[in-house]
């Protein structure tokens, strides 16, 4: 169970970065695709919901500690509870992976209204709401 925790991590780690890849590569102006969504190229120096702007060696610290807590203490749960520590553990590598190579993280999936985010992001979200769900349900 342990290498599907680790997979699942993983997955969600190269997507996340291949995306943010070809954004930073190619996306110089927002990319419209409906009247509300478009794909932009948004580096953001803070953590969710721009809090903590410019406090990139704090945010590396907490990612960094929660990543080694996730993988010491929730590797080995079963079920559901694995999938959500495997995705927020995804999610955490991602971004501090930007943060620690380019001093920021890219945001590229961008609403009119709602802050741009990323699939690490995206993995994180879904990766809480599960647990809660899951605790709220036991």
């Amino acid at each position: 169970m342990v290498n599907k925790f680790y997979s699942i991590a993983a997955i969600i780690v190269v997507i996340d970065q291949l995306l943010k890849y070809i954004v930073r590569q190619f996306v110089t102006v927002a990319i419209p695709l409906t009247s509300f969504f478009s794909i932009s190229n948004i580096q953001n120096t803070g953590a969710g919901f721009g809090i903590l702007p410019g406090q990139r060696i704090l945010l590396i610290l907490i990612s960094l500690i929660v990543i080694v807590v996730i993988i010491k203490y929730f590797k080995k749960e079963k079920g559901l509870a694995q999938v959500s520590w495997a995705l927020i553990l995804g999610g955490a590598v991602g971004n501090v992976i930007d943060r620690i190579l380019f001093g920021s993280v890219t945001d590229f999936l961008a609403f009119s209204f709602w802050p741009a985010f990323n699939v690490a992001d995206m993995a994180v979200t879904v990766g809480v709401i599960i647990l809660l769900w899951q605790y709220w349900k036991n």
